[in-house]
């Protein structure tokens, strides 16, 4: 079994809070990702909420080495192992509906945004595609 290192000081879990189309979200996640986190979806962050007004809580961490984060370790492919944990609020109870832990790519659908967990997938279609402009 793989030991992993208690997070030390410096990468205590923040919270930071995103509306995602009206499916509010904590994503905690350790110092080293804050920026990272903020880049890919500042556009959609919001004021700190109560847990009742959360729908969605989702926790990213490089659990091998929290100070290196879950972004970097991720498109540094470094082989260290990372964790998506994804709590969903089903008839007023959390419920931990992901815990999921890899080393090189994820083999589950992004977190974020929650399309998968949340009212988003009853109300949106996400499909692959690509936008052309004309300069």
């Amino acid at each position: 079994m793989t030991q992993y290192s208690s997070p030390s000081p410096q990468s205590s879990v923040h919270s930071l809070y995103f509306d995602f189309y009206g499916t509010v979200t904590r994503l905690s996640v350790t110092q080293a990702d804050i920026d990272a986190a903020l880049f890919y979806f500042g556009g959609h962050r919001m004021a700190p909420v109560s847990v009742e007004e959360t729908d969605v809580q989702v926790t990213l961490d490089c659990i091998e080495r929290p100070s290196r984060g879950f972004f970097t370790s991720l498109l540094r492919k470094d082989g260290l192992a990372k964790r998506i944990q994804v709590d969903q609020r089903i008839d007023s109870r959390w419920q931990r509906v992901v815990d999921h832990t890899f080393t090189t790519w994820s083999s589950i659908p992004s977190p974020l945004p929650s399309f998968r967990h949340s009212s988003l997938w009853n109300t949106l279609a996400v499909a692959a595609g690509m936008a052309e402009a004309a300069c």
